[in-house]
C-alpha cells in the first residue's frame, strides 16, 4: 500500500522538482525585456487578471464564487500552511481567475470540491497526481503550496 504522508510526500516533491521543474530564474529569464510583462530590475511579472477582491468590487456571480473558494481552499490552505489570499485581498494563483469569469470558475471550484471531499480515492494518490501535472505543466504555483 502507498503510504506517503507529511515529510515524506514533502521529500517526494521536492525530488521531483528538482528533477523536472524548471528554476524560476529560467522562466523569468525567457521574457523580452521590451514586453509589457517586463519591469524594472526585478524582473516581476505583471499579473495577467486584474486582481479581483470585494474591496476592489466583485460583481453578484464572482462574490459567491469568492466566498466559495475562499471557505474551502481557505480551509486547506491553513493547515498546509499557506493562504489563498493576496495581501490586497485577492485571491492568489488560478483562484482569481475563476472569480474573472464566474460561470467557468464556479464550475471548476465545484468539481474541485467534489474530487478533494467526495472521493474514495487516498489523498495520497491525489497529490501524487497533482505533483504528475504540475511537472508536465511546470507549474510553480503547485510547487509553491507544496514546499511550505
Amino acid at each position: 500500500m502507498l503510504n506517503l504522508h507529511g515529510r515524506r510526500l514533502a521529500a517526494f516533491a521536492t525530488r521531483l522538482s528538482r528533477r523536472h521543474a524548471p528554476p524560476a530564474s529560467s522562466l523569468l529569464g525567457s521574457i523580452p525585456s521590451g514586453s509589457a510583462r517586463h519591469q524594472s530590475q526585478f524582473h516581476a511579472l505583471v499579473p495577467r487578471l486584474t486582481p479581483r477582491s470585494p474591496e476592489g468590487g466583485l460583481s453578484e456571480e464572482q462574490e459567491v464564487v469568492y466566498r466559495r473558494i475562499e471557505e474551502d481552499r481557505g480551509k486547506t490552505g491553513a493547515k498546509a500552511g499557506f493562504s489563498v489570499k493576496n495581501p490586497d485581498g485577492s485571491l492568489v494563483g488560478p483562484w482569481n481567475a475563476m472569480v474573472s469569469s464566474p460561470l467557468i470558475g464556479g464550475l471548476v471550484e465545484r468539481m474541485g470540491s467534489f474530487c478533494r471531499h467526495k472521493t474514495t480515492c487516498p489523498m495520497d494518490l491525489i497529490e501524487i497526481g497533482i505533483l504528475v501535472v504540475g511537472v508536465e505543466w511546470k507549474s510553480q504555483f503547485e510547487w509553491h503550496g507544496r514546499a511550505h
